[in-house]
């Protein structure tokens, strides 16, 4: 009867201590994905239904016929460009000059609704179709009339850069980024054109370039098409639904940690370069492929493959442990690691800052490794109770062992949906390997490099 009563207190509190571990584990996921609940990678469901009412709406869009966006030259997005506040000003200037504004209208720069309800007048007494916009045909008549000299001083703006302001304008109110179109560079039509090169990985740049127009101005067939793909992938594409799971999307240059199919973390990635000049451009380019991280290693040394010591004037073989290795804090080795490439920090974080962030020979650059590590170690997914030690130490190496192996996916998605200050927008993000298509890894040959083709 003692020995019974003895098992049956053990078990019951192994119970409890098990118990109270999944719910403390409960609440750091809870806790973690709190930050990404609004987020549309929440789940890869929510991402695919998200995409699915934008397919809607531009599958119409692709039926109807919408003016072409044409490059006319670069714009800058600054204060010395007139056409940003002054052109406003100037406009409400001449309208009130001219009586199309009452004399007490006080004349701030900012395109109101008095300054659209001047606009329509004098269209309506030159017979132009009445917008509200300054349109192409208004400019016209605006651009010969005596009291505009001050429009005319300014010989950076020409018709075709207002007309492509304009279109410009209409296709970000299409997208959702502003509210209207009326062919004057103000500050809000600014902020959306920084906003939509954020959100689409374009080179943040203070002009009005012709990568911007270009990508702005890509068909909605094309749109579609680039959905489509992206629904198809991850309708194919599975999150482990238990333990870790990370997932590296190539054109967004993200990772993403999910756990238990639920989204805990989201930091940016430095991906391979493309193209390589060698002859092989591809060589250096990050694979789409299925992996597992077996070590995480806290102080790795680097012992330098031969492809990169062939790229130095003075090759060395191997890098010790410290601030200035280029490994940095942490490495996750991977099973397979077909060309030899981890997952690793770095000590120079400037380079997250850039939006086209390709300049690895394979290898993968988080940003926040060492925060996703004291995640795994939260969650117990790691074999050590000395994780805060062992990040103090900068010389000595680590080798610690998960649970279970972690599950890498690297994928090829070219269309997400994105929440931005609780609005939603769809980023079709650069093809940045040209692969014109969206890919995922093969399921049947989970650890094997899906080979890459330029087509």
């Amino acid at each position: 009867m003692k020995l019974a009563s003895i098992v049956t207190a053990l078990s019951l509190t192994f119970t409890i201590s098990a118990s109270a571990g999944s719910n403390n584990q409960n609440e750091l996921i809870n806790q973690l994905s709190s930050r990404y609940k609004e987020s549309c990678h929440y789940t890869e469901e929510t991402q695919k239904n998200e995409l699915t009412d934008y397919l809607k709406k531009y599958e119409q869009l692709a039926q109807q016929d919408l003016p072409r966006l044409r490059f006319r030259g670069k714009v800058k997005l600054d204060k010395e460009f007139s056409a940003v506040i002054k052109e406003t000003y100037t406009l409400q200037k001449f309208l009130k000059a001219n009586y199309f504004l009452p004399k007490d209208y006080e004349i701030q720069g900012v395109y109101d609704q008095k300054t659209e309800e001047a606009v329509k007048r004098f269209q309506l007494e030159n017979n132009i179709p009445i917008t509200g916009k300054v349109d192409e045909r208004t400019l016209a008549k605006l651009w010969f009339l005596p009291l505009n000299h001050e429009l005319k001083r300014n010989p950076k703006i020409t018709k075709g850069t207002l007309e492509m302001i304009l279109n410009i304008q209409e296709r970000l109110a299409i997208e959702g980024y502003q509210d209207y179109a009326i062919g004057i560079l103000d500050q809000n039509t600014i902020d959306a054109i920084y906003l939509y090169k954020k959100l689409n990985n374009l080179p943040d740049t203070n002009k009005i370039d012709r990568e911007f127009v270009y990508h702005l101005g890509l068909s909605y067939k094309e749109k579609v098409r680039r959905i489509k793909e992206a629904i198809k992938a991850y309708s194919e594409f599975r999150i482990k639904k238990a333990g870790p799971h990370i997932v590296i999307n190539i054109p967004e240059f993200k990772a993403r940690i999910y756990y238990n199919g639920i989204l805990v973390e989201e930091q940016r990635a430095i991906l391979g370069k493309y193209p390589n000049k060698g002859p092989d451009k591809y060589e250096w380019a990050t694979k789409v492929q299925s992996d597992e991280v077996t070590w995480i290693i806290i102080n790795p040394p680097w012992r330098i493959p031969k492809s990169i010591q062939a790229l130095m004037q003075n090759p060395i073989t191997f890098i010790r442990p410290g601030p200035t290795n280029p490994l940095g804090k942490v490495a996750f080795r991977l099973r397979y690691a077909i060309h030899g490439q981890i997952l690793h920090g770095t000590p120079n974080k400037k380079l997250f800052d850039k939006p086209k962030r390709s300049f690895s020979h394979g290898c993968i650059r988080l940003e926040k490794i060492v925060e996703t590590v004291k995640i795994f170690n939260g969650l117990e997914w790691l074999k050590t109770k000395s994780l805060k030690r062992k990040l103090r130490k900068k010389r000595k190496t680590y080798y610690i062992k998960p649970k279970q192996n972690i599950p890498v996916d690297i994928v090829y998605i070219r269309a997400s949906v994105i929440k931005h200050n609780g609005k939603k927008y769809l980023s079709l993000p650069n093809d940045v390997y040209r692969l014109r298509s969206s890919q995922i890894p093969d399921k049947r040959n989970r650890w094997r490099v899906k080979k890459i083709r330029a087509r």
